[in-house]
């Protein structure tokens, strides 16, 4: 028993460094202010900046799988430190944009980043883990990594919305001094050796059919519709709560104190989840929290004020929940050799339905506000939860 808590040499330096990665990528420092800095630096619409946002998405569609390939035929610090560098180049360049076009071409370059860390960095932690025999440790690890990175992006939220105050070119100064210090700590992991996916050799249509009829990747394929059912709409949210903050007179002095709120509570739910997941089960849990976001969306378009303000927050707290809960349940389904690819589809669903949703709903907030935005987003969730064979009702957790 004494012998099994002995780590491999460097093992627990290795994680840490994983984690550090995590409170890098959430140094995003103008994320609070970013709807503010597009009305007011750029002067873009609400409506435009979400064409911005979903050429972001768009190029995360296209690159989403195959950079998670890159991280398994290749290395996952290596997708981890060229990610975070060009995620910096993007945002230096959104600092100089000055009108739409410069800040999609921004957007597109952030995005390429960010693909390279898309499941990179929980595929990392869990490779790690599986090299000391402690896989089953993942959802607590996950938890504590995603509240790690929620927990900096609040710190970073407070800074960058005072900071702001200050000179609208200081978040951007401190986002970029992050990406860089997240391209250190990525540089210095030292990776567990693992089996590493094979070259392509073209599409064996056979192997394809067993797969589709085999039940395992079925449920793999229903909790990736979930994915993109769920958190695309909490994606939304994050940015028309800062309209919705605007609309119902929040100081823009504020707006970094109430995202700071919203992510605490999505790091502590996140990192202590997994015992609400052992008091109810996960799959319980999971089918349960596209209701609880239904009431908050519905609540908070037909109540604006403070307390849809509050309401709003609890958005945060689904995805803190929510998204390492949806992770572990995938990574229980898939092997080492495919972990990486298998996350990046899953995060390519939720910019699937990011696109769409985000071009109707900022046509909706241009009609009817934030508020009546959100009351779209309700309904649609609610129609999306009826749907026959919903994953909403039924993850396979």
């Amino acid at each position: 028993m004494f012998a099994a808590r002995i780590d491999r040499p460097g093992t627990e330096h290795d994680r840490r460094l994983v984690y550090a990665i995590a409170a890098g990528r959430g140094g995003i420092f103008i994320l609070p202010v970013l709807i503010p800095y597009f009305d007011e630096r750029i002067g873009l619409s609400f409506r435009e900046f979400l064409y911005s946002e979903s050429v972001y998405a768009a190029v995360l569609i296209v690159m989403e799988v195959p950079s998670g390939w890159f991280a398994d035929v290749t290395r996952r610090k290596t997708a981890l430190a060229t990610g975070a560098l060009v995620a910096l180049l993007g945002f230096a360049l959104l600092w100089q944009a000055d009108g739409l076009v410069a800040a999609m071409t921004a957007q597109a370059v952030i995005g390429l980043g960010l693909s390279l860390v898309s499941g990179a960095d929980t595929a990392l932690l869990y490779d790690l883990l599986a090299a000391e025999g402690r896989s089953d440790d993942f959802r607590r690890a996950e938890g504590l990594r995603h509240a790690i990175w929620l927990y900096a992006t609040a710190a970073s939220g407070i800074a960058g919305g005072l900071a702001y105050g200050l000179s609208a070119e200081l978040p951007f100064l401190l986002t970029m001094a992050a990406s860089g210090l997240t391209a250190l700590a990525a540089l210095l992991v030292r990776e567990p050796p693992r089996r590493r996916a094979p070259a392509a050799r073209g599409i064996d249509l056979p192997a394809l059919r067993a797969l589709w009829r085999d039940a395992n990747a079925r449920a793999v394929l229903r909790l990736i519709a979930y994915v993109g059912l769920v958190f695309a709409g909490t994606n939304i949210v994050f940015w028309l709560q800062q309209r919705y903050w605007q609309q119902t007179g929040v100081p823009t002095v504020w707006f970094g104190l109430l995202a700071a709120a919203g992510l605490l509570l999505a790091g502590a739910v996140g990192q202590h989840g997994h015992r609400l997941e052992a008091a109810v089960g996960r799959r319980r849990a999971l089918a349960g929290l596209p209701l609880a976001l239904l009431a908050v969306y519905g609540l908070a378009g037909a109540f604006p004020g403070p307390a849809g303000v509050a309401l709003l927050l609890l958005s945060s707290a689904a995805w803190g929940f929510g998204w390492p809960a949806v992770q572990a349940a995938l990574n229980a389904r898939i092997g080492g050799e495919r972990r990486a690819t298998v996350l990046s589809i899953a995060n390519l669903a939720l910019k699937l339905a990011f696109i769409p949703l985000s071009v109707g709903l900022g046509l909706l907030e241009e009609m009817a506000m934030a508020s009546g935005a959100l009351t779209g987003l309700a309904a649609l969730l609610a129609l999306a939860w009826l749907a026959p064979a919903s994953p909403l009702r039924r993850p396979d957790a």
